[in-house]
């Protein structure tokens, strides 16, 4: 009985522990089942770290697909860095088909300009022609009329002349009679007494041809008088006055006329040369927007070759080109890579800005430090931070390129940017609160009363920054140009509109004349216009009114990737406490004069932009696939 109770509890046992062996199995197999799933989810499991074979190869496809998540990951940044690169040559084609199209209405209208020029100059010669018979015809005529007079008037001297002589001949006949009874006196004379009557009858001979000669020498003086001659050159005289007048006149209305020929062909000459200006200033434009396409082009091609290069490559040896090519582009494919947390282990914020930014970022002379508004901002957000400043210098329009590469092949992109007005057609940004306000203004050449207002801005040309925040501006005014020349509520035609992405062109193309006008943001001409240091102050000035509706503002910028979200966060609260400071005050009264306040923010404009709050959603959704810890309150602390 002893051994059979014995026997049959050892079965018992057996059984118990088998039983306990096939459930410890089945929660094993389990376990390991739910690793595979999580596994082909791509969610991070901890491997089994047992020495059976189905452990073995678990453990073998974990490292597998962990080596493929990573290439997978490496081949979306690829993709992305690709993608913008083609994004922002897409952007520069843009540019340069506005460019162009600036370039083609000009040579149009050169061409209109030359035609013009071309019948203002046959109708000169033309009139030059006729001018040269007009006068030979008029002096001819002058000419006859005087040799007619001359003639007439010698006729009438002949006929003086030969009447004189006729007198003369009759006066020296007297003479001769004169003479004999004079001789008659004298013998009678000798003869004195009773001969005296002969003497009475001399003397009355003599009284008679004295009064003979008296009337012979009236005669002379009529017909010798050249009162009559005088009278008539009076007259030859006025009327070759006349016909030169005349004459004078014709001349003078053909040369009124060709003076008003020549004047209208120095304006067409004066609009070539505008015209010039302007294809000048397009073509440079134009070329730069060309060079950067080319370049990011070409980035793009090398990332793509890149990505085919690997996918081509056997599994097991796309990690390594892949991540040697993510090394060499900078860019961290780790899901906790966290921005902020990098800047304060490297002790350093780089932040894309505008070197020649008059105002805003600028030096006022070469080798000289940044200065302006933006720079100032930068800076003393940085001292928050408690690191250094680094500055990227772009042009403007190309800051927010920074965000997702780098300046240049192998350079890491920028933690965020500045100087930027929140729009739509940025790609991946996410903005801060504004952090300044200005206005929106006018520009013009010093004295320039033609220039008070856009409405004065009909058939002139307009230069601007190349903002589509601007674009929007404008026509909202009803400003049109060649690209919206359709558009309706047009109000005020431009000849052109030159959007410059060169910023140091953008106070000299003003004062050179290749614009009647410039739009800008009030600091960037504020101090040019205003400060005695400035190289442009008396040639330029602001026309006082805003022409924003309300007044215009920036914000700062990061990418719009959950690695940003602590950084955004960490500038929206430095806004908030800066807004406070005197400091701020200080920089706002240098840089543009006084303090614009206003309450827009990205959040007003169209097109449903991120920030803040949108970029938090990003960041929760990232850390809960990742199976991350919350990080925030580290990166605070360490700002703190």
């Amino acid at each position: 009985m002893i051994k059979k109770f014995f026997g049959g509890n050892d079965k018992q046992q057996t059984e118990a522990v088998e039983q306990d062996a096939e459930q410890e199995a089945q929660r094993r197999e389990r376990y390991l089942a739910d690793i595979l799933v999580s596994l082909a989810k791509g969610e991070d499991v901890d491997l089994p770290t047992g020495m059976s074979p189905i452990e073995k190869a678990i453990r073998q496809v974990g490292e597998t697909l962990g080596d493929r998540k990573h290439v997978i990951n490496g081949m979306v940044d690829l993709t992305e860095e690709s993608g913008c690169l083609q994004h922002f040559a897409k952007q520069s084609e843009q540019d340069q088909n506005q460019a162009i199209n600036e370039v083609y209405q000009r040579i149009n209208r050169q061409r209109s300009f030359l035609e013009s020029t071309r019948d203002n100059i046959e109708n000169s010669i033309s009139s030059s022609s006729e001018l040269k018979q007009n006068t030979s015809v008029m002096l001819t005529d002058v000419g006859v009329d005087i040799d007619q007079g001359l003639v007439n008037v010698n006729e009438a001297l002949n006929q003086k002349a030969e009447a004189a002589t006729k007198v003369l001949a009759n006066i020296g006949d007297i003479g001769r009679r004169l003479s004999l009874l004079a001789l008659n006196a004298k013998i009678e004379g000798a003869h004195a007494g009773e001969s005296g009557k002969g003497f009475a009858v001399v003397a009355q001979e003599v009284r008679e041809l004295a009064e003979h000669t008296m009337e012979q020498a009236k005669a002379a003086v009529e017909y010798i008088e050249l009162g009559e001659v005088q009278q008539h050159l009076q007259e030859v005289i006025e009327n070759s006055r006349k016909s030169l007048e005349t004459a004078v006149d014709g001349v003078n209305d053909l040369i009124e006329s060709l003076q008003g020929e020549f004047a209208r062909m120095g304006q067409r000459m004066d609009d070539i040369n505008d015209n010039n200006q302007v294809i000048s200033e397009v073509l440079e434009i134009s070329r730069n927007v060309l060079d950067r396409a080319k370049s990011n082009l070409e980035r793009s091609c090398k990332v793509t070759d890149t990505l085919l290069d690997a996918l081509l490559k056997p599994a097991g040896k796309m990690l390594d080109p892949l991540t040697k090519q993510l090394h060499h582009l900078k860019i961290n494919t780790d899901p906790d890579f966290d921005r902020l947390q990098s800047i304060l282990e490297r002790g350093k914020i780089r932040i894309a800005i505008e070197p020649a930014f008059t105002g805003l970022s600028f030096r006022q002379e070469a080798n000289a430090p940044l200065e302006g508004l933006d720079v100032d901002y930068a800076k003393a957000f940085a001292r928050y931070l408690g690191v250094e400043c680094e500055f990227v210098e772009t042009p403007w329009d190309t800051i927010t390129e920074l965000l997702s590469v780098g300046i240049r092949e192998g350079e890491p992109a920028v933690d965020m940017c500045t100087t930027l007005p929140p729009n739509e057609c940025y790609k991946d940004v996410a903005y801060s609160e504004q952090y300044t306000c200005l206005n929106w203004v006018l520009a013009r050449r010093a004295g320039d009363e033609r220039i008070r207002s856009l409405a004065d801005l009909n058939g002139k040309v307009l230069g601007i920054i190349n903002d589509p925040g601007a674009f929007s501006l404008l026509e909202d005014h009803g400003v049109r140009w060649d690209a919206n020349a359709d558009k309706p509520g047009g109000k005020i035609r431009l000849a052109n509109l030159i959007a410059y992405n060169d910023q140091a062109r953008i106070h000299d193309c003003l004062v050179e004349g290749a614009v009647d006008a410039f739009g800008v943001d009030l600091p960037i001409y504020y101090w040019a216009c205003s400060d005695p240091a400035s190289p442009w102050q008396g040639k330029i000035e602001v026309l006082p009114q805003n022409l924003a509706p309300v007044p215009y503002y920036y914000t700062m910028a990061v990418r719009s990737k959950a690695s940003s979200y602590t950084l955004l966060k960490a500038i929206n609260d430095f806004i908030a406490w800066f807004k406070t400071q005197p400091e701020r005050k200080a920089i706002e009264t240098r840089w543009q004069g006084e303090e614009v306040k206003s309450t827009s923010s990205y959040r007003d404009e169209p097109g449903n932009l991120m920030g803040e709050a949108e970029l938090a959603k990003v960041y929760e959704k990232h850390r809960r696939y990742y199976k991350l810890d919350s990080q925030p309150s580290r990166v605070e602390a360490a700002i703190a």
